[in-house]
This record gives C-alpha cells, structure tokens and sequence, in this order.
C-alpha cells in the first residue's frame, strides 16, 4: 500500500458515518488484517499520526470525568483504569491519539539508547482463533534521543505515561546496567514512571537480569529522581523467582512491578506470545505478586496479559490489582474494549449506588458477583 493509498482510505473513511464504534474498527480490521501484521501495525501508526482529526472523529473520546473512573496504585493515578501496554507505540508516535481517546496510560517503548533494526522479518504473527498473537521483534525502535524529541512535542495530560527502556542488542552484560541507568536519566522528566524491561524473550539473554543479582545491580546504578521505576516481569518465573524479584524491589526501592511480559511456548516457534494463550500464566504471577506487595501502600502495580473482557478485568480487581493494559485485544477488538469497560463500570455504578470507580470496587458484593 503507498502513502496515496493511505490518504484515500483515510479520506473515504472520514465520510463514513458510523455510530457504532465496532462496526468501525471491523471494517478497518477487516482491510488490516490483509495486510503482513508489522505492514498493518505501521500503517495504522501513519494512519493515526497524519490524520488526526479523522483520528479523532472516528473514536471519541471514552469519558469526560477525570474522577469518575480513576483509579490509584501505589504512586501512579490514572483517570481510567485501563491502558496501553508498550509494543505498540514503540517510538512515541501517537501519543497525542491516546491522549485524546483518554485512556488510562500509556506505555512508549521499548526505547534503546541507538536506534536498532530489531530481529529479521516476519516477526508477527497473528492466531485469530485464539485471540493471540506472537513476536519475535527485538526492540527496533529509533533510539532515545530521536524518541524523546517526539515525546516533547506530544499532549499526554489526560494519560500516566510510561517509557519502557531496554538494552541494546549489543551491549555486554557488564554494561547493561550503566545502559538503563543513562536511559532513566534521560526520560525520567518526560515520564509519569519509567519501566525497566529485563523480560522480553527477543533478546539474547535479556531475561537472565531477572535474577536477583543482576536485577540489583540496575537498580543500584540508577541516579533515582521522583519518577517511579517500575520492573516489567515474565509470566515463565518459578515463584521463588518472583519472590526473590518483589525482594530485590523491595531492598533496592524500585517503585513497582509491571507483570507479565509475553509468554514463550516453544512448540509455536520464536518469540513471545501475547493475548488469550498468555492469559493463564500471567494471571497466577499477577495474583502472587498482589500477595507479596499486599499493604505496601506506595508499591505499584499494573497487570497486562491477555485481558479480552470485563469479568476478567474483575476478577483481576478482585485479587486486587487496579491498573491494567492490553495490547493484543487492542488488535483485535480496537477502542471498543475500552468503550465495552467504561460502560460494564456505569452500570455497575448504577446497580451499586456508587459515584465512583474507587468506590465500587472496594465492595464485596460487586467483586462476587459473575
């Protein structure tokens, strides 16, 4: 597809009048899906990033409360309790998009200190049957310096943004931590938290800082400001593994864990799996995390993995978790997921005589029931 074909999409898509937000992004997923997943994933990016204004009318913005739906974990406070997760806005693109759809953050990254091309292509692949997807990307992005000019000239007042960073492909393991530690000192202005992503499975030997070890060390080498450092984890951990994680965390005064990452199942091939095939594991290390920061008052947490519906959004408060991204049900379901949220919460507020998200779910009766 060229840049004229992009124009005439986006021009024949602002004359459409559709109010159903869904049957919108059916049309427009119908079109993407084909196309190559990385070929869809950058045009919708151009899309969104020169059209704006059709940007914008197509998806209105979810809420107009900035109290109603917000929620607070830890030190991050967001005005909706559901956002994006990094991988999708991976050199902070649209930002300005997100801003106006007024989800509850936004996560940019993975940023590199250089730009790096990432792993050989294909490396996306789409499973619709199971509402999943797996990548084998290995942060390419446009490095820091070119990322923070973008994040500069972005509006992101109504969102918690987030900068995930990560290492160079090539960068030794004695210098990986002197690497997150100059990248924090580089974002930690821009940003509302910064993530430390030791987890992704598309880096040689990324997920060996996930030790604890390791893991004390970038921490221990950062020039810590008042921006939160938050800690993207695996969902492939033992639990002694996450135990000794929270620990670390814990002893070296990071500010939050970020769980899970995409999840590695050999017998699909390379890469890392994201969506419903995920949801399984990242639950139970998003449950046992909650337990071990359970009363820790300043720790935060956000979840992200595989959430494709409300009750799962539930039961995730009911274990309680209060922040949370999606990524892959963004591919596949769009803005609507944020919309089908926004409108299970008004009703619940409705049935509950409650004013607020913060209310509602701090009562029992509205966690138990299905």
């Amino acid at each position: 597809m060229t840049e004229c074909s992009i124009n005439f999409v986006s021009c024949f898509l602002s004359l459409l009048h559709y109010d159903d937000v869904m049957n919108f992004y059916q049309i427009f997923k119908t079109l993407a899906f084909k196309l190559d997943p990385e070929v869809a994933h950058e045009y919708t990016l151009k899309a969104l990033e020169n059209f704006k204004q059709v940007s914008k009318w197509s998806f209105p913005p979810i809420h107009t409360s900035l109290k109603k739906y917000s929620l607070k974990s830890g030190l991050l406070k967001w005005n909706f309790p559901v956002g994006i997760a990094a991988g999708l806005d991976k050199d902070a693109r649209v930002i300005d998009f997100f801003h106006h759809l007024k989800v509850g953050g936004l996560e940019i990254g993975t940023v590199t200190p250089k730009a790096q091309q990432g792993n050989p292509k294909p490396r996306i692949w789409r499973y619709p049957e199971q509402m999943s997807l797996r990548n084998a990307m290995g942060f390419p992005n446009e490095g820091s310096s070119r990322i923070l000019e973008n994040l500069k000239k972005s509006s992101h007042s109504h969102l918690c943004l987030g900068v995930n960073i990560g290492k160079n492909k090539e960068t030794s393991v004695e210098k990986t931590a002197a690497e997150y530690a100059s990248l924090y000192e580089t974002f930690h202005a821009y940003a509302n938290y910064v993530a430390i992503n030791i987890s992704s499975p598309n880096t040689t030997g990324l997920r060996e800082f996930q030790e604890a070890k390791a893991l004390s060390a970038i921490l221990q080498a950062i020039d810590k400001k008042e921006t939160p450092i938050l800690v993207k984890i695996a969902p492939d951990l033992s639990e002694n593994q996450i135990s000794e994680i929270v620990k670390v965390c814990f002893d070296n005064k990071a500010d939050g864990i970020i769980a899970t990452n995409t999840t590695k199942i050999e017998s699909m091939g390379p890469g890392g799996v994201s969506g419903r095939l995920l949801t399984e594991k990242s639950f139970k290390v998003q449950e046992q995390v909650l337990s071990l920061t359970k009363g820790e008052e300043n720790f935060s947490f956000i979840g992200v993995g595989g959430f494709e519906n409300f009750e799962q959004v539930k039961a995730y408060w009911k274990m309680g978790g209060r922040l949370l991204q999606i990524y892959t049900s963004f591919v596949y379901q769009g803005p609507q997921f944020f919309y089908q949220v926004k409108k299970e919460i008004d009703k619940a507020l409705i049935q509950y005589q409650c004013n607020y998200l913060e209310e509602l779910i701090t009562l029992p009766e509205f966690l138990k029931k299905s």
